[in-house]
């Protein structure tokens, strides 16, 4: 199944400052992947020869780091990510000074970074690239081209998700049609949207 491409979705309003590093909190990376990539799920791979509840992998300093990995809607795997367990100043941790709390904060973390490796969502963070308003055009951007179509997708989700009548959704489902009939909008960002529409349409009904 093709990977969705997600560079350029994070706001600035996503992003927070912490010392000196920028960051974007997994809960919102969380809702962005479930609007925009549905069926991928995040995991951590198990250790080889450990407890089969234990998730840390040791390495050759005896620091802690996870593993972890996105599979695709039908299952399928991808490659694993490192990421390292570390204190409040960013140094790794030994594994017998792991606590319960390390671990679940490394977990959000690594989700957070893997994600930005496996869909290039928030990659801008790593990568020093400066995060802007969805309606404003990328730096590679030709004059006189077809529109962004990732910042069209991003327009279009947001007012769905912001819709509250029927009407204003059968409005942007004959808009969508329109910008794929234009090449707006791929093909997999219409049928995205349109069962973004769906589950829109539900929930008012609910």
């Amino acid at each position: 199944m093709k990977k969705p491409i997600l560079k350029g979705v994070i706001q600035p309003e996503d992003v927070y400052k912490k010392g000196q590093y920028k960051y974007v909190s997994w809960a919102r990376t969380s809702e962005y992947l479930n609007e925009l990539a549905p069926g991928w799920q995040f995991h951590l791979e198990m250790p080889p020869s450990v407890e089969a509840t234990n998730v840390i992998w040791v390495a050759g300093d005896g620091t802690g780091y996870l593993m972890g990995y996105f599979t695709d809607p039908e299952g399928k795997k991808g490659a694993l990510f490192p990421y390292s367990i570390m204190d409040y100043k960013n140094n790794p941790i030994k594994y017998e000074k792991i606590s319960a709390r390390d671990v679940t904060d490394s977990h959000r973390r690594a989700f957070v970074a893997t994600a930005a490796k496996e869909f290039d969502l928030g990659s801008e963070l790593w990568t020093g690239n400066e995060i802007t308003k969805a309606t404003t055009q990328p730096a590679n951007y030709k004059r006189g081209g077809a529109e962004p179509k990732q910042n069209i997708a991003v327009l279009a989700r947001d007012a769905i998700v912001k819709s509250t009548t029927d009407k204003e959704l059968d409005n942007h489902a004959n808009t969508l049609a329109s910008r794929l009939d234009e090449g707006k909008i791929s093909e997999v960002e219409y049928l995205k949207l349109n069962d973004l529409i769906t589950s829109r349409r539900k929930a008012l009904t609910a």
